[in-house]
């Protein structure tokens, strides 16, 4: 199978491509000149804001799995144009192409962060709210992706908080940088948010078995995230414990409300039949080995 991976230099793209690229020829979509030392993959230099990348891309595609997104999505206002011309038009340029080159699958990686907050557990029909312009992109983009869906099979992954080792300027790692020179850390409520981390195994897995099955279903939209629903907290208090509780915690209590982003993965685990994602715990021990 011939297969697009967008992001291909990023957590989940790099090592995406080592996952799948035993059976398939895979091409990577990266933002940079690093040198190829994969012989068994194609990097395709390419910057998304350009209005002809698609003029770059290869001439026949079986499956397409787009990670890609705009590196300023923290960044609001002065990054609001990056994230609209990478989040929303080069999603709307690569369906264009995928439809002209008749691929055959297109996978989306999406957020949790569409849902917005709230006090349960997040189900993939419930509501939408996004309360960020970086959430309000990737909702856009998984609007626009619907209308495609009578050209190829679409799958949307909204993915909720992965981790893994050697990552870096994420969530988990933030949290442990934190810990470890006892920098503050603020939790509304004294508890913070409520998330469902998924380890990185776990993400490459579930995105393997959708690459290489497909549904009579036009459509789907998954929670790609662990079973657990755990507040900044306990994560922190079990990095903490991780590590010897030699650190002391610096930790801001605040009165803002407690935020819930936590989602229900029972869907994902259904189609894929995976039994259970691994839990945080022994996550977390992957991730300290490696610092």
């Amino acid at each position: 199978m011939k297969i697009l991976i967008t992001g291909a230099s990023g957590y989940i793209g790099s090592q995406l491509i080592s996952h799948l690229n035993n059976n398939n020829h895979i091409y990577g979509v990266r933002n940079n000149n690093t040198t190829n030392k994969d012989c068994k993959t194609t990097f395709i230099n390419i910057d998304l804001n350009d209005k002809n990348f698609t003029e770059k891309l290869p001439s026949e595609i079986d499956c397409i799995v787009h990670l890609a997104q705009s590196h300023r999505y923290k960044e609001f206002p002065e990054g609001a144009v990056d994230m609209m011309a990478v989040n929303v038009n080069s999603t709307i340029k690569l369906l264009d192409w995928a439809k002209r080159l008749g691929v055959k699958k297109f996978i989306y990686t999406s957020t949790a962060n569409v849902y917005g907050s709230n006090n349960s557990e997040h189900k993939e029909d419930g509501k939408l709210n996004p309360e960020t312009f970086y959430s309000l992109t990737k909702c856009m983009a998984e609007q626009i992706i619907e209308y495609y869906k009578d050209y190829f099979k679409i799958e949307i992954l909204r993915i909720n908080s992965v981790y893994g080792p050697r990552q870096n300027n994420m969530l988990i790692p933030n949290l442990v940088d934190k810990i470890k020179n006892k920098k503050p850390i603020t939790l509304a409520g004294g508890v913070g948010l409520y998330i469902s981390p998924i380890y990185i195994s776990d993400v490459l897995s579930c995105i393997n078995y959708l690459v290489n099955n497909y549904s009579d279903v036009q459509i789907r939209r998954f929670n790609l995230c662990g079973d657990e629903k755990i507040s900044l907290l306990e994560i922190i208090n079990i990095i903490n414990e991780k590590m010897g509780y030699i650190y002391g915690l610096n930790i801001i209590n605040t009165n803002e409300p407690i935020k819930y982003l936590a989602s229900d993965n029972n869907k994902i685990k259904e189609i894929t039949g995976v039994a259970k994602m691994i839990n945080f715990r022994d996550g977390i021990d992957y991730v300290l080995k490696q610092i």
